[in-house]
């Protein structure tokens, strides 16, 4: 019991509006005007497959949504949580990247500005900790609230509240 409901004809699909498949009154829950609507209540696994003549995607919504190449799940989209696994099906945090070829999270400034990771441990905009690659040296620095606590400069001396100085043979107590 398959079907499509189309708002044009099959010979000339210019479409407006929305398009439900398996569908006889296609909805959107957001209240959107143009949409594709696949599945409806009694259906539990609906997909959009992308295939060529060498591999195939698919999205795939069985309570959870999977982002699949092939048979193998690239992503995961967890309803209940909002957990979200990149090579991993089941993520235990709530950004999980796994992979067996050294896995890496990178950020990259397509300009000459820096690139950072900020951790913030509550939603207050003043309290945070920055890392982050300093684009004209390529130094490394760390910092709280926007105030630089520390700098690994690009030869790997360091500086703790002052700038790295080529040689330090000092104990300050």
């Amino acid at each position: 019991n398959n079907s499509i409901s189309l708002k044009a004809p099959l010979a000339s699909p210019s479409f407006t509006g929305n398009v439900g498949v398996n569908q006889s009154s296609p909805t959107s829950p957001n209240g959107a005007t143009d949409f594709i609507h696949i599945g409806n209540s009694t259906n539990q696994d609906t997909s959009i497959v992308l295939q060529d003549a060498v591999e195939t995607w698919e999205i795939y919504n069985n309570d959870n949504l999977y982002f699949n190449f092939d048979t193998t799940n690239v992503m995961t989209l967890e309803r209940l949580t909002g957990k979200v696994g990149i090579g991993n099906s089941s993520p235990l945090a709530p950004l999980e990247v796994s992979s067996s070829f050294y896995p890496t999270l990178q950020a990259t400034a397509t300009t000459t500005n820096n690139a950072s990771l900020r951790l913030r441990g509550s939603l207050s905009a003043g309290h945070y900790w920055d890392i982050q690659h300093v684009h004209g040296d390529n130094d490394l620095s760390f910092g709280w609230s926007g105030s630089e606590h520390m700098r690994i400069n690009s030869l790997g001396n360091v500086g703790i509240g002052v700038t790295p100085e080529t040689f330090y043979s000092g104990y300050i107590a």
